[in-house]
């Protein structure tokens, strides 16, 4: 049985033709992309339907997941997690044009440390080349709301000190601030700020799309 966002339609399917929307009106010549596909890989079948001939790399942590992506799916995917991937990349290959990190976990410092990893390796984010970042979180923090909200009030940086609140709004802007914070002098552009669910009953999340260049 497929989960609310194993399905092709509907609002998660409408935040990966977003990326792709996006991507066209700035104009990036799409040549390599970074995904975290999930057992489906349904944002390697968009991806391949809006691009031409893209290489995608995904990256499945999760063994059985991983399993099922070699039996079923043709394209590079590692079964690794975001920093191993990240500290792995030692020679400037392609530079990652796309960058979708489709978590189903809230906003973290463990999910900022993986931005920050990808972000600063100048071997997957090239200097002076535009990327395209898109990543959805959990809305819910699942009782780590207060340390995590104290932790968002102190890297938000939008013209005014003030407690952070569990909004699309803030975290946007600690995303954003965090991104600054690792790399001060890197260009960034808001382009997408939506909460939605993926079917009526399932847990609201927020998708977030950046355009990065360094």
């Amino acid at each position: 049985m497929n989960k609310s966002f194993e399905i092709k339609t509907g609002e998660k399917q409408k935040c990966r033709d977003l990326i792709c929307e996006h991507a066209k009106l700035k104009n990036l010549n799409v040549k390599t992309i970074l995904t975290l596909p999930g057992r489906k890989a349904l944002c390697v079948e968009t991806f391949r339907k809006q691009f031409k001939k893209p290489t995608i790399i995904g990256l499945e942590r999760d063994s059985k997941d991983f399993a099922i992506i070699q039996e079923t799916q043709q394209f590079q995917c590692f079964n690794a997690d975001i920093r191993q991937w990240s500290h792995a990349q030692t020679l400037k290959t392609n530079h990652l044009d796309i960058v979708f990190l489709d978590y189903f976990s809230f906003l973290s410092t463990s999910v900022l440390g993986d931005i920050t990893d990808l972000l600063t390796n100048d071997n997957i984010l090239h200097p002076n080349k535009p990327t395209l970042l898109a990543i959805t979180l959990a809305k819910s923090m699942r009782g780590y709301t207060d340390d995590m909200l104290k932790f968002m009030s102190s890297i938000l940086v939008d013209g005014n000190r003030r407690s952070a609140e569990n909004t699309l709004e803030d975290v946007a802007t600690a995303v954003a601030s965090h991104i600054l914070d690792s790399i001060p002098t890197i260009g960034i552009e808001t382009l997408v700020e939506k909460e939605y669910k993926a079917a009526d009953k399932s847990a609201s999340m927020y998708f977030l799309a950046y355009l990065l260049e360094k």
